[in-house]
């Protein structure tokens, strides 16, 4: 067992007791997967020690945590956080949303009480309304 394991004061993070064999798994783990990423090897280690939220899954958030306390600590070394590759779904939506409220609604609209008119809340056609068909003359 690493000595800084022994030489730790308390063996309670985030309010869960761990003993210095689980925190030496921990460090092991840590250890032999450096290319799992940081969550992969929470997930990992909240599998081994059986570490569960009240709903059945990992607590991996905790566990990640308890990591992050066992890495200031110099216990272990955590791999280097990876930004996240998000696929643009955020931005795209906000994004999405401006253009349709500033489609929608009028400048008084939008400026009323200081709040954007959603777009959900503007009047909507019907493509098979009589008033589209007159305008598009399309028979009836």
């Amino acid at each position: 067992m690493d000595p800084k394991i022994k030489q730790l004061k308390s063996t309670t993070f985030n309010g869960r007791r761990f003993t210095r064999q689980q925190l030496s798994d921990m460090q092991r783990t840590v250890t032999n997967f450096p290319k799992l990423s940081r969550n992969d090897l929470a997930q990992t280690i909240c599998e081994n020690l059986k570490w569960r939220t009240p709903s059945g899954g990992n607590s991996y958030q905790v566990c990640l945590g308890v990591l992050r306390q066992l890495e200031q600590l110099g216990v272990l070394q955590l791999p280097p956080k990876v930004e996240s590759q998000r696929r643009g779904g955020h931005k795209f939506f906000a994004d999405r949303t401006r253009r349709a409220i500033a489609f929608t609604s009028t400048p008084a609209d939008r400026s009323q009480h200081g709040r954007s008119v959603c777009a959900r809340s503007a009047p909507k056609v019907k493509l098979g309304s009589s008033h589209h068909r007159q305008q598009t003359d399309l028979p009836v």
